[in-house]
């Protein structure tokens, strides 16, 4: 029984070695719209259309347009995005699991904008706002031209009033056009996952051949 589960082991360590790198793609443009919830004005959700372009290997400029309905605000943001797979140690942590860098898009980005109020019938309030968040994205097919916005939270200043406030969203991101160096460092990336991971396992069955001949 040992030595058949051995050899099962051995089938799925050779069937992962000779498996074909999924294709990998990193638009150069994204659109995205999310829907996430803090109460900066006693409101509990809000929509935030996002639009983001590649500008170096690593960073993104990204916009966003908040939208809260129900107290007449509208938050226009802007500021750079940066990707925390670039920083070679957080890849290495975080390789061998399943938010890996092959497959997830880990960030943090920061923005200034103007926040804009209207109470009631009065004339529009406008002040400046800003806010510093992270998150990541899951692009399931690896083409890059949709990924899932799983997560996303952090702290606003969102101006009139002062109104601050912590907040999460999660929502969904489309993909347009190609950037040729950001999908190249999401190719390697993905295959450094891929030859950690097969190391690991073989370093797993390794043991497992040494207990099973003792």
């Amino acid at each position: 029984m040992k030595k058949l589960a051995l050899l099962l082991t051995l089938l799925l360590l050779a069937a992962s070695l000779q498996a074909q790198n999924p294709p990998t793609n990193a638009p150069q443009f994204q659109v995205g719209m999310n829907f996430w919830g803090g109460s900066p004005y006693g409101v509990q959700s809000a929509m935030d259309s996002a639009f983001t372009d590649q500008f170096t290997t690593n960073s993104q400029l990204r916009g966003d347009i908040i939208v809260m309905p129900a107290a007449n605000y509208t938050g226009y943001f802007g500021g750079p995005q940066y990707s925390l797979c670039g920083i070679a140690a957080i890849e290495n942590m975080l390789s061998t699991t399943s938010l890996n860098c092959g497959k997830f898009g880990l960030y943090v980005n920061g923005g200034i904008g103007l926040g804009r109020v209207q109470f009631g019938s009065s004339t529009p309030q406008n002040s400046v706002a800003g806010m510093i968040r992270t998150g990541a994205n899951y692009d399931p097919a690896g083409t890059g031209h949709f990924t899932i916005n799983v997560f996303e939270a952090g702290w606003g200043s969102f101006g009139v009033g002062a109104r601050s406030a912590w907040f999460a969203q999660t929502g969904f991101n489309i993909g347009l056009g190609s950037s040729a160096a950001a999908s190249q460092a999401k190719h390697e990336r993905i295959q450094r996952s891929m030859a950690k991971k097969q190391l690991k396992l073989q370093q797993k069955m390794e043991k497992q051949a040494k207990w099973h001949a003792s």
